[in-house]
């Protein structure tokens, strides 16, 4: 569901397509039951100096994992708000994404990243291309995420669900006052 193959078909594409040096390493952090598969989709595309399966990694180590990127990447076929696009956007990292689930209303803007719309390796490897193109403002992205934090979002829950208690008191509900 993460799409890391979808990503790594990106780098075969950009690879071969533009025979280029400065293509970015793709940097794969975690674990799961399909690392097996995911080594031979590198091994079979020769992409092992272009692809590094980092393996898993202590939630408090992200953060330096995102401090040595360039871009934050999520191929994600399904999400919903997913927190690691805000962590790396915390980080002033610029996310690249599709646009599914809640990703959308993260990355509400193209100052903040940019989002692809199908699995393609070519639509893909455009938007990465793109993202290399453009001339990122770190400090905006970060305040982008601050402004979404824990305390941000809980603040807007009580303030959302103290409106609906508000406006239903005095009703009935399965026959029941609400006070």
């Amino acid at each position: 569901l993460k799409g890391f193959h979808f990503l790594i078909d990106a780098i075969k594409y950009l690879k071969d397509e533009f025979q280029s040096s400065d293509l970015p390493l793709l940097v794969i952090v975690g674990e799961g039951e399909f690392r097996k598969s995911l080594e031979s989709q590198i091994s079979d595309h020769k992409l092992g100096n272009d692809v590094l399966l980092a393996g898993g990694k202590n939630h408090y180590q992200l953060n330096e994992w995102y401090n040595c990127a360039d871009y934050f990447a999520l191929a994600s076929t399904r999400e919903g708000w997913p927190n690691v696009v805000l962590e790396a956007m915390a980080c002033g990292l610029p996310v690249i994404a599709r646009n599914v689930g809640g990703i959308p209303e993260i990355v509400s803007s193209d100052q903040f990243g940019l989002l692809f719309d199908d699995d393609r390796p070519q639509s893909i490897a455009g938007t990465l291309l793109q993202a290399m193109k453009k001339q990122w403002i770190r400090s905006d992205i970060k305040a982008h995420a601050v402004a979404h934090d824990w305390h941000v979002c809980a603040d807007r829950m009580i303030q959302i669900f103290n409106h609906s208690i508000d406006s239903h008191v005095g009703q009935k509900v399965n026959n029941q006052d609400i006070k």
